[in-house]
């Protein structure tokens, strides 16, 4: 009715007058600004001037403020800190290091102040992701990989900067390849610290990153064989036996920087060197210097010492040539204690650690010349299968009495081929 309209407009009138005059609280929250959200950004954005010589409101402070979290605003904080409690200086519990406690250990690695608990935090990431999807642990993502970064720095503490390459490490296996990021702070840490103690952690590490194909890993493996260092260089020479070497493209010029070590006055670098040498000799057959390698191994076999004696036996046995079978006949009955090897050495970050050198599944010369004949007469006629026999250590006879028992059987066999091997071997030459 015209009463009633009249009556409500009055009521609108006077709520508007009330609402102007500050009496309705509420009123103090309705937004001022009507045009659209995008409308004003743009008009914002087509003033930067008239923005710069205004006071901004609370609502308008820089974004980052906004959306950037203080340490204590992280939901992980509390649990994290509870985590925290558990550290006993060293390392977390073992129970600890569980998929739930994951994103806990990349905060702390984050956040910490003190660096044992940094050092420790990044070894617990590492123990709790995986770079592919793996039942029980939790998948790298963006923050896991800049926190490893972030302290893959040169002035980093020593102990956090060796459980960051650690904890990078993981980063090497991902679906979409290797992290370069990663390879080269590795890379750029141990050369700029020039440290062999750092060095060799990384050489223990980076051969993950697909390195036999990767130049910028094939020059830093190459400089550390030559280092110099006994150490780091025997690692190096590891990650070169181990290696695949039809892959490795820069086998020739390992080969070069190899050799020279072949009678090294220390004992491990000679036979470290000697097994790298049999693993790339097989891909530069017919290159001259695959007869020097034999010649380095067959005068190996009579090293005063142990490891250098099952190496060249190794190295003979990479080779490949049936010429050998006689020299490793002769070598049958050397189980001198000593061919698994270990080596204590001081860490980067001063701990007292070891690095153990072994030449074949039962640690002796007479157990790796019998791998080896094994190998070099597989698919022959006259083949000595030498895996065929049980050496079961729970057995009342001793491993090395179970072992020199095959060695007498190789040794009449020998006896019934040698024709037949000599014939062959000279084939091949």
């Amino acid at each position: 009715s015209p009463e009633m309209t009249r009556l409500l407009t009055t009521i609108a009138l006077t709520a508007l007058l009330l609402t102007a005059c500050g009496g309705d609280d509420a009123a103090d929250t309705t937004p001022v600004a009507t045009e659209p959200a995008a409308e004003a950004a743009a008009a914002v954005a087509s003033e930067p001037e008239a923005m710069a010589s205004s006071e901004p409101a609370a609502a308008t402070e820089p974004a980052e403020a906004m959306t950037e979290e203080a340490p204590g605003d992280d939901p992980r904080a509390a649990d994290a800190d509870a985590l925290a409690a558990t550290f006993d200086g060293v390392a977390f519990p073992f129970d600890a290091q569980t998929e739930e406690n994951a994103p806990l250990f990349t905060y702390l690695a984050a956040t910490g102040e003190d660096p044992a608990l940094v050092a420790g935090a990044l070894r617990g990431m590492a123990a709790t992701h995986r770079a592919v999807e793996v039942e029980g642990y939790v998948l790298v993502d963006d923050e896991y990989a800049e926190v490893v970064l972030t302290h893959l720095v040169p002035d980093a503490d020593p102990a956090v900067l060796l459980a960051a390459i650690d904890a990078g490490a993981t980063l090497f296996n991902l679906d979409a390849g290797p992290d370069a990021r990663v390879r080269d702070a590795m890379i750029a840490a141990a050369e700029a610290v020039g440290d062999p103690a750092l060095t060799t952690a990384v050489v223990d590490e980076i051969w993950q990153a697909d390195w036999e194909t990767d130049p910028a890993i094939s020059a830093f493996m190459l400089d550390a064989v030559s280092s110099g260092d006994p150490v780091l260089t025997t690692s190096a020479l590891f990650r070169v036996e181990t290696a695949n070497a039809f892959t490795l493209a820069a086998r020739s010029a390992f080969v070069d920087a190899i050799l020279p070590l072949v009678g090294a006055p220390d004992p491990v670098v000679h036979g470290s060197a000697l097994q790298a040498l049999g693993n790339l000799a097989r891909e530069i057959a017919g290159d001259p210097r695959v007869d020097a390698i034999q010649s380095g191994a067959e005068a190996g076999l009579a090293h005063a010492d142990v490891y250098v004696r099952g190496s060249a036996v190794t190295a003979l046995e990479g080779i490949g040539r049936l010429s050998a079978v006689p020299l490793l006949i002769g070598v049958l009955g050397d189980v001198e204690e000593g061919a698994l090897g270990s080596v204590s050495t001081t860490a980067y970050d001063g701990t007292q650690t070891s690095v153990g050198y072994d030449v074949s599944p039962w640690s002796t010369v007479t157990d790796a010349a019998l791998v080896a004949i094994s190998s070099l007469t597989s698919g022959t006629p006259y083949h000595f299968d030498y895996f065929g026999y049980d050496i079961d250590p729970s057995l009342p006879t001793p491993v090395d009495d179970q072992i020199l028992a095959v060695a007498a059987e190789a040794e009449a066999w020998f006896a019934a081929n040698a024709a037949a091997i000599e014939a062959d071997a000279a084939a091949q030459a």
